[in-house]
């Protein structure tokens, strides 16, 4: 990182978090002789060849401009902050235009830096890379993008950085005043733990690639031009017709056309597990309350069949009559009793027999057929996301994400999954979708944010590919696993004939 520097060596430089002078050293090491740290903890607040100043970062307002900030800030979420700096953050001008509660400690490292830099100065800093993506940074990425841009970002992927934290780990240089263009991004290709003798930017353990610029209203993609290339081609597929309605450019999203909805949750998934060894004595109605449910650690692109069963006894009910009337379940909840009443209750008096929060029940629980998604999905080791048709009348609990085709809408659950299994739809969530750290964020709002390929219902050959990607789906649902590539291949040519743009990059 200090090698990354191109201010004069003595350009005045700042570490805002200097701890035990790991950054002071190098700096002193590399000649930079007008640095600066600033440490909070007075037991560390002294250096042999550099001051440092002892207060809080949050509240330091020097009088002079530096030509480089360096260093590695605290990533604390505002939870885990002690009452003093949530305080300190709430006191500061910054707080609530660029971060708020929501946000990391890091954010108020960044903004302030970027404030204590003269024009043409750099922040350099090593961080997760989370602040890219989440929707609570967008104001931070918009400021930093009035104030200049980002030139190289080192990015760790998967890589282990730091011992015991298992962020994905970027580095990043901003230039203050600098016009956003295009960005150096080098990839690490290294062993899974990052040695920690000294790297060069220029060894074999880094691809170079240029990404373009970062911009607003988006996440920060380090995706490289050509992959952003096939995902601009998935949205031109999808695009709308344009109309009075739908200016040029616009596309289709999965959340115009399906329902979506997080699944129930427990609370305590172990507790509420049918065990295998009470399945023989249940009563009738015991076996009437259980609840079949699909689980992400089952399932399977495309369909799943391996669905968990669930205890689901009857909200409003008194602990008598559950112990009446549900009596195998009552005695194998009650042994779970203490960490039951233990579980975060959503402000609510929660028996500890009833699941925590039964969201969206209704959705869940109905005969409509489903599509299914886990909630986080590891994407940078699978071709595609596994979408999923579920059983009629399996429920998603906690770690999966359940969507339908929306009222009114014609293109069948069938077709959805497939649409979504194809891989150029996994290539555009990796592009443009909600990752951290390799996992995929598939909530609502990422969800629906997923370009979507529409039927024209007044083409016959449209309407002949749906109905055929239907059928195919219908006999993957119960086919043998010897049929299942095959079928697999079959429904993403059938896909594939509708997305002639994405298709071929793809293929490409």
């Amino acid at each position: 990182m200090v090698n990354m520097i191109r201010s004069p060596q003595d350009g005045a430089i700042l570490e805002p978090s200097s701890g035990a002078g790991v950054f002071l050293d190098a700096l002193h090491d590399s000649g930079y002789t007008n640095a600066t740290g600033v440490e909070i903890d007075q037991r560390l607040a002294s250096h042999e060849y550099v001051p440092v100043v002892n207060q809080s970062f949050v509240t330091y307002n020097p009088k002079e401009r530096f030509s480089c900030v360096i260093g590695n800030p605290p990533y604390i979420r505002w939870r885990d902050l002690s009452e003093a700096a949530r305080e300190e953050m709430r006191q500061h001008k910054l707080f609530g235009e660029l971060f708020n509660s929501l946000s990391d400690y890091l954010t108020v490292f960044i903004a302030s830096s970027i404030e204590m830099l003269e024009d043409g100065g750099e922040l350099i800093f090593i961080t997760p890379s989370f602040w890219m993506h989440t929707q609570h940074s967008a104001p931070l990425r918009e400021w930093m993008l009035r104030q200049g841009s980002i030139d190289l970002v080192v990015d760790f992927g998967e890589a282990s950085v730091f011992e015991k934290v298992s962020s994905a780990i970027i580095i990043f240089r901003y230039v203050k005043g600098r016009k956003n263009g295009e960005t150096s991004l080098f990839r690490y290709k290294g062993p899974r733990t990052v040695t920690s003798k000294p790297i060069s930017l220029d060894s074999p353990l880094f691809d170079l690639i240029t990404i373009s610029g970062f911009e607003n209203g988006s996440h920060w993609s380090l995706s490289s031009l050509e992959e952003l290339k096939m995902s601009d081609a998935l949205e031109a597929d999808c695009a709308r017709p344009t109309d009075h309605l739908f200016p040029e450019g616009e596309f289709s999203k999965l959340g115009d056309y399906v329902d979506i909805a997080n699944g129930l949750v427990s609370g305590l998934d172990k507790a509420f597990r049918v065990p295998g060894n009470l399945q023989a004595a249940l009563t009738s109605k015991e076996q009437d309350t259980i609840l079949h449910a699909i689980k992400a650690l089952g399932m399977k692109p495309y369909a799943s069949q391996t669905v968990v069963e669930y205890i689901d006894i009857p909200v409003g009910l008194s602990e008598d009559e559950v112990k009446k009337d549900y009596p195998h379940f009552y005695e194998h909840l009650n042994e779970w009793r203490e960490k039951l009443e233990a579980r975060y209750s959503y402000q609510k008096e929660l028996p500890f027999w009833e699941w925590a929060f039964r969201r969206s029940e209704k959705f869940h629980l109905s005969s409509t057929k489903k599509g299914f998604i886990p909630c986080k999905e590891r994407i940078t080791n699978k071709p595609i996301a596994r979408f999923s048709l579920a059983p009629v009348g399996a429920a998603a609990t906690q770690d999966v994400t359940a969507f339908a085709p929306k009222e009114g809408v014609r293109e069948l659950i069938e077709y959805i999954v497939a649409y979504l299994c194809h891989p150029s739809v996994t290539d555009w969530f990796c592009n443009r979708g909600l990752i951290k750290g390799g996992i995929a964020e598939f909530s609502e709002r990422p969800l629906s944010s997923i370009p979507f390929r529409a039927i024209d219902w007044s083409n016959p050959d449209e309407v002949r590919i749906h109905d055929d990607v239907v059928a195919l789906m219908e006999k993957l649902e119960c086919c043998q696993d010897s049929e299942r590539l095959e079928l697999i291949e079959q429904v993403e040519e059938k896909v594939g004939s509708l997305l002639p743009l994405a298709h071929h990059e793809y293929a490409a």
